[in-house]
Parts: structure tokens; sequence; C-alpha cells
């Protein structure tokens, strides 16, 4: 029982480390989402400006579109280039949702192995209740035992005193 008592200490001690590991990995994953989340509302913040200047190029008129650049393929470029910024900015939005995703069912994951192991520790600290019921049981019946074996070792000793005094007589 004694052994059986230390193991599950050490069991205890095992799983609480566990928990307390799987508590700073969420912590950490929780900061992550944070920091995609800010990233993702940075890059919403620079598309939108890059659609507000399309909006602004494609709503000018042949005059000032002629007039605002020095020639066309000056404008076209530009056009493309706010296109191609565009395209590149929702391809990394797009991966950085992916990324948050990933990292939110990391979370998950992890919010559930702390669920398992503060389960596992509750049936570890009940064995170990147990144990120790076992032990202190065991303990009053040891208790018990001696004081009989006492008693009957004075009720012995009293009969072999009463015999060899009838012997003597």
């Amino acid at each position: 029982l004694d052994l059986r008592g230390k193991r599950l200490n050490k069991d205890i001690n095992y799983t609480e480390n566990r928990i307390g590991t799987t508590n700073l990995n969420i912590e950490k994953l929780l900061f992550e989402i944070v920091l995609k989340e800010d990233d993702i509302d940075e890059k919403r913040g620079i598309l939108a400006e890059t659609i507000r200047q399309i909006h602004e190029s494609e709503s000018q008129s042949l005059v000032e579109i002629t007039l605002s650049h020095d020639n066309f393929s000056d404008f076209f470029n530009d056009l493309e280039r706010l296109e191609g910024l565009n395209k590149g900015i929702n391809l990394y939005l797009a991966e950085l949702r992916g990324l948050k995703k990933e990292l939110e069912i990391k979370e998950g994951e992890e919010k559930e192995e702390k669920e398992n192991l503060e389960g596992m520790s509750v049936r570890l600290k009940d064995q170990k209740t147990l144990v120790d019921i076992n032990k202190k049981d065991k303990n009053v019946v040891l208790k018990n035992t001696k004081n009989k074996e006492s008693n009957y070792s004075k009720l012995l000793e009293e009969t072999l005193k009463k015999k060899e005094a009838l012997e003597n007589e």
C-alpha cells in the first residue's frame, strides 16, 4: 500500500505538471490567435485602401484619367499594380485565416487534452484516497491484532502460572 501510495503521488504530480504545460500551450495559442487576428485586421485595412484606390481610378472619366497620368500606359500600369496588390492581399488574408483556423483547432485539442488530464488527476486523487483509507484500515487491524495478541499472551501467562501453582501444591 505504501508503494502504491508513492506511485500514485508521482502520477498525480506528473499529471499536474502536464496540466500546467497544457495550460501554457493554450495561453501561447491564444496569444498567437490574437496576433493573427491583428494581422488580418491590418491587412483588411490595406485591402480597403486598395479597393478605395481602385474605385477612385475606375470612377474617373476618360478626361480625368488622361489628365492625371502622363499616358495611358501609366494608368494601366497603376491599375495592374493595384489589382496585383489586391490579389496578393486576398491570398495573404486567406493564408492568415487558414493559420488562425489551425491555431483554433490546436487550441481545441489542447483544451480537450487538459480536460482529459484533469479527469485523470481526479481519478488518481480518488485512488490515492482509497489507498490512504486502506492503509488506515490496515493500521487499525494491526493495532487490534496486537492488542488481542497482547491480551492472549497475558492470558496464557496467567494460565501457565495457575498451572504451575497447581502443580506445586
